[in-house]
C-alpha cells in the first residue's frame, strides 16, 4: 500500500483541517487506541483537536498524517519541539488497516530526521508498558528506555519513557 506524507497546521486550507480533525478523532478515540493514547481514558472532543490545530505552530506542535491511496489519513503523529524540553514524538496511531506496513516506521524515521534538522540531539517517547507492539517498535528504532512512571495511566498501568541519542 502506498501512502504520501503530509504535514497539517495551523496555517493549513480549512478542508484539510477539518479532514484532519475527523480522522483524529476517529483513530484517537477508537477503545483499542485510546487506551494508550490517553492518561484519562476519556474522548478526546472536537473544540479540544480543532483548539490544539489552531495553536500549533506557536506552541511547537507539528502533525504529520499518512495518507493512503484512498485519499484518508490512515495514521498520525504529534510532535512536540522545544528548545529546552527537547523534541519529543507526543503520539503515534496508525489505522489498524494499515498496520505491518511500514508506516509506523516511517513516521518515527521521519521525526528523527526532522529532529536533526532542527538540531535537536535526541527524541524522546513514552509508551504505555501494556502497547506491546509500540514498545517493540521504538526499541527496533533504537530508542532506549530511561524512566519509568507508575501508575500513570486511569487504570493503573506504567508508562515507559524512552529516548534515541542521534
Amino acid at each position: 500500500m502506498a501512502v504520501t506524507f503530509n504535514q497539517i497546521g495551523s496555517e493549513s486550507e480549512p478542508q484539510n483541517a477539518k479532514r484532519y480533525v475527523n480522522a483524529y478523532l476517529r483513530l484517537f478515540n477508537e477503545p483499542e487506541n485510546l487506551k494508550y493514547l490517553s492518561f484519562t481514558g476519556i474522548p478526546f472532543a472536537r473544540e479540544t483537536v480543532e483548539a490544539w490545530l489552531r495553536d500549533a505552530d506557536a506552541s511547537g506542535v507539528e502533525y504529520q498524517t499518512a495518507v493512503g491511496e484512498d485519499g484518508e489519513i490512515c495514521a498520525i503523529m504529534v510532535t512536540v519541539n522545544n528548545p529546552i524540553e527537547g523534541y519529543e514524538i507526543f503520539s503515534l496511531v496508525v489505522d489498524a488497516g494499515c498496520r505491518r506496513l511500514g508506516v509506523g516506521s516511517q513516521l518515527i524515521d521521519m521525526a528523527i530526521r526532522k529532529a536533526q534538522e532542527k538540531g535537536f540531539h535526541s527524541v524522546s517517547i513514552a509508551v504505555f508498558a501494556d502497547n506491546k507492539r509500540m514498545l517493540s517498535l521504538a526499541i527496533k528504532k533504537d530508542f532506549r528506555p530511561c524512566q519509568i512512571g507508575y501508575r500513570k495511566r486511569w487504570d493503573g498501568e506504567d508508562i515507559v519513557y524512552l529516548k534515541k541519542y542521534l
